[in-house]
């Protein structure tokens, strides 16, 4: 029997960030596997020059994950051939654009086992095709063949089995469960079960990211803070889909942050907490908002203690929705179009009370709590839907005397445990 080699292979110039998207998940790995391998390979994708790595993060990192990095593709190469006679199973954070093919099919060759965990209940965000007011109608057009073409070779090589399939493709939202099983290739697949034309082989339903890291928190649960979650004013995304911002609208930007978490402390008396965007650079935020803690990988803990979540749009607001907190979203065309057009989705989707940035000070703050306090029908849909595989399950999860009864059956529901059991029973 060959032996496993059991990993994640990423292109995150930060495994820093892979590893705090789903911190639970690798401590559950840590537990379950004598060794598990973190596989960067920013360096060869991306060109990245230098991997740093934080130091606290290393401190905390489990001592039987180890972290590999390939600066050439063929010192990575050199690896695999090395482990010829080892069977390699992967969680994969990479991508499918052109820059990732050699390493696809460099997996392909050596018949790994790939998954993908898809655990955080994401709203769909359909942004479409951003550009920059500066770039050419002919730019523009080749940036959207380019994509188009990238999406078609990608999936004819997974046709022409060029490329790896995903072995267990692993979703917490039964909405995008359904979405994939009524694929036309799905559909194919039904009518002639030895043509699977799919780029997932199965798809296997899980409780999501915010029930694994908090139903075990729920008497942590406070009500002393204010939390902004930051969505980086200058994120890569933006800048790449709507431009650079300029020095004038970053300042202004953040001034109209400061005085509306100012209007809020002085409305309800809670600390203001910043929690930045793991991309953004802290710097940048001390230098202009100097009277507000700032914190950095420490969100869930903050939304835990909140009063009040502030945002624009963030993938952490999902554990406020799962712990049914207050919350808010701030707009600004300042923020860009990219940013102008994704801060409209969880207002639309989730019901969420917005506010231009701009008009906040004439908010009057009963109006403003009776619309942050407000019961939300599309929340609660979006819980069942997104977030949990079973609805009554969550509602045990907000009675202290039902959860404590039946604590051990919760806890085997968590995602992270349905995931390594079922890798566990079919692969090893």
């Amino acid at each position: 029997m060959k032996k496993k080699i059991f990993c994640l292979i990423t292109a995150n110039k930060s495994p820093e960030r892979d590893f705090n998207l789903n911190p639970n998940f690798y401590l559950e790995i840590s537990k379950k596997f004598k060794t598990f391998y973190i596989i960067n390979l920013s360096q060869i994708i991306s060109n990245e020059k230098k991997i740093s790595y934080n130091k606290k993060f290393l401190k905390t990192l489990p001592k039987n994950i180890k972290l590999l990095n390939f600066n050439k593709f063929w010192d990575f190469k050199k690896y695999l051939n090395e482990k010829k006679n080892c069977q390699f199973l992967a969680f994969s954070a990479l991508g499918k654009t052109y820059d990732c093919f050699k390493i696809h099919y460099l997996l392909k060759k050596h018949n790994f086992k790939l998954f993908i965990l898809h655990n955080i209940g994401m709203i769909p965000t359909n942004t479409g095709f951003f550009h920059s007011k500066k770039d050419t109608y002919i730019f523009i057009l080749k940036e959207y063949l380019k994509k188009k073409l990238n999406y078609f070779f990608f999936r004819f090589f997974i046709f022409l089995n060029i490329f790896p399939r995903v072995e267990i493709f692993f979703e917490s939202s039964k909405t995008n469960i359904n979405t994939l099983n009524n694929y036309f290739t799905k559909k194919i697949n039904k009518l002639f079960p030895k043509i699977n034309l799919s780029y997932y082989k199965s798809i296997y339903h899980i409780n999501s990211r915010s029930y694994d890291e908090l139903i075990t928190k729920q008497h942590l649960l406070k009500q002393d803070e204010i939390v902004f979650l930051d969505s980086g004013f200058d994120h890569p995304d933006r800048v790449e889909r709507s431009g650079s911002a300029t020095e004038a609208d970053r300042k202004k930007y953040y001034s109209m942050v400061e005085a509306i978490l100012l209007q809020l402390k002085k409305y309800f008396n809670k600390r203001i907490v910043f929690t930045l965007h793991p991309q953004t650079d802290a710097k940048i935020v001390k230098k202009y908002l100097k009277n507000f803690k700032i914190v950095k990988y420490k969100t869930r803990s903050h939304i835990l203690k909140a009063f009040l979540v502030v945002f624009h749009e963030s993938s952490s607001a999902l554990d406020s929705v799962f712990l049914n907190k207050k919350m808010m979203v701030l707009q600004s065309k300042i923020m860009g179009k990219y940013f102008e057009t994704i801060n409209k989705i969880y207002p639309k989707f989730l019901g969420i009370p917005a506010y231009k940035m701009e008009n906040f000070i004439k908010i009057d703050k009963k109006k403003l709590l009776k619309n942050v306090s407000k019961p939300n029908k599309k929340i609660l849909n979006y819980i069942k839907n997104y977030l949990v595989k079973d609805f009554k399950v969550y509602n045990y999860l907000h009675n202290e005397h039902k959860f404590q009864k039946n604590k051990n059956f919760f806890l085997s529901q968590r995602g992270s445990e349905e995931v390594l059991n079922k890798i566990i029973n079919d692969y090893f």
